[in-house]
């Protein structure tokens, strides 16, 4: 029985060294690893590529930023990660003389001269920031409207009204129905003095209602002495937005207050501290209060009063 099983082993490995399966892998049977292992590979696998070769070299921060700012297409990275550097370590001026050294240079990169004039703005220098601003407009039109908002600002800050006013007004044209560019044209207008400015206000809180909006408007109305006006614009904006009641109703007893009407002033007043436990806004109320009862109150003269009787005749 073992003769034919040596047998039966040796048939089969004949075959493979043939080429040939045994029947038992013809019929299905899982050759084992020994069989798999002589079967040569069609396809050789590619043998890796050879690794370029790796050159070191003693580079300096120096020399690598004077080759790469070879490359004008780099320089707007370098000037602001420079920029930052100096901005964590408090040299704002460091800052401020970088960037405006690549601006003076006529540089282009919207990003760069952006920083500048934020930074500008953040030290108060309103002239410098404008002069970025206006290379900024003229370089980049796709995004001129959002340079020209600031422009806007810094003209109001510098008392440059007619300017503000006709680049406030070009903004609403490009866009009658955005907020923020009818929040800028009704300062403008009230800063010129343009009637204007109520409309223009009116049409900011029918699009987008903010406290401040109702503010302006009572302002704008208290300077054309129309005191009920001013009281109801406020009113409405109590009623609008709850959450500003109590500072808008400060702003109702100082209408009062200044309209000469105390009573009311005092009433609004004293029905608003109930309405706040904030310290700050309670010790607001407490002064407008203290005014009302002030000015309500005539001081009392001192002087010595004058008789305006006759003297009586002395007979002689």
């Amino acid at each position: 029985m073992s003769e034919k099983i040596l047998k039966g082993v040796f048939f089969s490995f004949l075959l493979v060294l043939a080429g040939q399966k045994p029947a038992a892998a013809q019929a299905g049977a899982v050759p084992d690893a020994a069989a798999e292992e002589l079967v040569p590979l069609e396809h050789p696998l590619p043998l890796p590529p050879k690794a370029p070769e790796l050159k070191i070299e003693i580079l300096y921060l120096d020399k690598a930023i004077a080759e790469v700012s070879r490359d004008t297409a780099t320089l707007p990275v370098l000037y602001n990660t420079v920029k930052e550097i100096y901005l964590k370590q408090a040299k704002m001026d460091k800052a401020i003389s970088l960037l405006n050294t690549y601006f003076s240079n006529r540089g282009t990169d919207i990003g760069v001269l952006s920083s500048l004039a934020y930074l500008y703005e953040q030290k108060g220098a309103a002239a410098k920031a404008a002069e970025v601003y206006e290379a900024i407009v003229r370089l980049d039109h796709e995004n001129a409207p959002f340079f020209r908002s600031r422009l806007v600002d810094i003209y109001l800050q510098q008392g440059n009204t007619n300017k503000a006013l006709s680049l406030a007004e070009s903004l609403a044209r490009l866009n009658p129905v955005n907020p923020y560019y009818l929040r800028l044209l009704g300062r403008a207008q009230q800063a010129a003095n343009d009637w204007k400015a109520i409309e223009t206000t009116k049409k900011v809180i029918q699009l987008d209602p903010q406290a401040g909006d109702y503010q302006r408007l009572a302002e704008l109305y208290v300077k054309e002495k129309k005191y009920d006006e001013a009281v109801a614009a406020l009113e409405e904006g109590m009623k609008k937005l709850p959450k500003d009641a109590v500072p808008l109703g400060i702003l109702i007893g100082d209408i009062h207050t200044r309209s000469g009407d105390y009573d009311k002033a005092l009433r609004v007043l004293n029905d608003l501290m109930w309405k706040t436990n904030v310290p700050d806004v309670k010790n607001n109320i407490k002064a407008a209060i203290s005014l009302a009862e002030k000015l309500k109150t005539p001081p009392v003269s001192t002087a010595v009063p004058v008789s305006t009787t006759p003297p009586v005749a002395v007979n002689p």
